[in-house]
């Protein structure tokens, strides 16, 4: 089960043989094909399933998930504009704390809005104490949850997921770096901005945030056009003023186009993936 859409791109050989291979959508189907047929294995099955955890999106939230909850939660003004930034793993981008400091020159220029930095598990909440202080500024971080983890913190309790959709439905704008969330924010039609700039470093694109946009499985993300690529402080900046105040632009449907990477447009993905194990057990 390839269970992440850079699997196959970024992680390295999947060293066995299978039987059965439960891809996402064709297009990692055909990635499987292209990258493991040099090997000449044995014919192998390819399913394709959808996104099993994207099931949470096509559904309604708990109650205790509605957005006078959200707000409460989060302690955000009943008329404030909501900018959600999800981060990376550290490794992935070190400087990240950059945009946070990026969002609030922005957020200082304007009113009502809020930010949320939404950490991924492999980031280090250190960095971002700084700011705790910062009045129009959230810090979500899976170390500072109750959230159930197993001994290796590895997966998480069903309260993240949870919190993940309910951050991306409520939200105005979503912010990623080269991450699923890009597809996710899609999903829950929010619009999205790709950072593709360092923060307040200029490396090499070798060694730049840029690069990860060039991944195979990104490309076809990118050709889409369904969110707003910025490679700059300014550019960012023109995007969230573009999306958060310019209400005379026409309203985008941002699901259209992204089946052929959910596969779905409703909750079957798990559905979908236990016929295909329940098939191969038998």
């Amino acid at each position: 089960m390839i269970i992440s859409w850079d699997n196959l791109t970024s992680k390295g050989i999947i060293n066995a043989d299978h039987d059965y291979v439960l891809a996402w959508n064709e297009l990692m189907a055909n990635e499987y094909r292209l990258f493991y047929s040099s090997f000449n294995a044995p014919d192998t099955q390819i399913c394709v399933t959808g996104i099993p955890r994207f099931d949470i999106y096509f559904q309604k939230l708990p109650e205790n998930y509605s957005i006078s909850e959200f707000r409460k939660r989060y302690r955000i003004g009943a008329s404030d504009k909501v900018i959600l930034f999800t981060t990376s793993a550290i490794n992935h981008f070190p400087n990240q704390a950059d945009i946070v400091e990026h969002l609030l020159e922005y957020v200082s220029q304007k009113q009502d809005i809020t930010v949320i930095v939404r950490c991924h598990a492999g980031d280090h909440s250190m960095f971002y104490t700084k700011f705790l202080q910062e009045p129009d500024l959230r810090i979500w971080h899976p170390d500072n949850t109750h959230n159930s983890y197993n001994i290796s913190k590895r997966i998480p309790g069903l309260e993240t997921p949870l919190s993940l959709a309910e951050m991306l439905i409520y939200c105005d704008v979503c912010l990623n770096v080269a991450s699923t969330i890009r597809l996710e924010a899609a999903v829950c039609n929010k619009p999205g901005i790709s950072i593709a700039y360092d923060g307040n470093l200029k490396p090499e694109l070798t060694h730049s945030v840029q690069r990860f946009y060039a991944y195979s499985h990104q490309v076809p993300l990118n050709d889409l056009g369904i969110d707003h690529m910025v490679f700059s402080k300014n550019e960012l900046f023109s995007s969230l003023d573009e999306i958060l105040y310019k209400s005379s632009l026409p309203a985008i449907n941002y699901t259209e186009g992204i089946e052929k990477f959910t596969c779905h447009s409703g909750p079957f993905g798990v559905s979908t993936s236990m016929k295909y194990i329940d098939q191969w057990l038998n």
